[in-house]
């Protein structure tokens, strides 16, 4: 069966560190338990990482996708249809980190996205993926260009790490190792909680329900496709109380948060 990909973001309005922090004891020791909390980042590091190594293959490969229905939700009344994307042009670009041209794949999508019974908006989504390993963060650009709103999300390699922009202003959200959020440096413990955060920024408040729920589909399709390529014990659900593999919870978080 052959697997088709298009260009998977998120809102993502999330931003998921994968760094350790670090729980001691006495100076100079470290705990059982800080131990098993070390270990439990490793292990969910390398799950991310081989998600990203196997999500940069299969966008490599280049491919069309069209699907009649990318993602239904009856009870927020939300429908999005007719994608079509391109998916797997490489192509040498400058890009923002680098100091030298770097093979991007470039993707383009659009699709139709309708709340309740109003008229469905046209999405359209523009993302540039780089190498796995370079350190360098992937972009997309998502464009309601019914209303003409658009928003840049730039992220890391392992689909955690995220800066939202209009153009002029930015905002950057964390989910932390335990699982808890941070958005514009306030803490926020759960997804509904971070939303509000994210919803109260002028940049949260603006942005196209529309488009957020045109990216949870894509979001939905990813979870189909990047699976781990390294396989530890445990390795697939994370740790306990650990950050989300995407932004999918946050996500549905905001678009309850803009529609309520």
């Amino acid at each position: 069966m052959t697997r088709h990909v298009f260009p998977s973001m998120l809102l993502a309005l999330l931003v998921t560190t994968a760094e350790i922090a670090a729980c001691t004891g006495p100076t100079g020791t470290v705990t059982g338990d800080a131990q098993g909390a070390i270990r439990d980042n490793d292990v969910r590091s390398s799950v991310l990482q081989g998600k990203a190594v196997q999500y940069y293959k299969l966008v490599a490969k280049p491919h069309k996708v069209s699907l009649a229905t990318l993602f239904k939700d009856d009870g927020r009344r939300l429908n999005v249809t007719d994608l079509s994307a391109d998916v797997g042009a490489v192509k040498k670009v400058m890009v923002k980190g680098s100091d030298k041209q770097e093979d991007v794949i470039e993707s383009t999508a659009t699709c139709k996205s309708a709340i309740g019974s109003g008229a469905a908006h046209e999405i359209g989504f523009s993302e540039q993926t780089l190498p796995v390993m370079s350190d360098l963060d992937n972009v997309s650009t998502v464009t309601d260009k019914t209303t003409g709103k658009s928003r840049t999300y730039q992220f890391d390699q392992e689909f955690q790490r995220f800066t939202v922009s209009d153009g002029g202003q930015e905002l950057k959200i964390v989910t932390n190792p335990d699982g808890t959020y941070t958005v514009k440096g306030q803490a926020a413990a759960t997804p509904a909680a971070a939303a509000k955060l994210i919803v109260a920024t002028d940049l949260g408040k603006g942005t196209s329900v529309e488009s957020l729920a045109a990216i949870y589909g894509t979001v939905l399709e990813r979870r189909k496709y990047a699976q781990p390529t390294l396989l530890t014990s445990g390795a697939g659900a994370g740790p306990k109380g650990g950050p989300q593999d995407d932004p999918g919870d946050l996500i549905l978080a905001v678009i309850d948060e803009l529609i309520k």
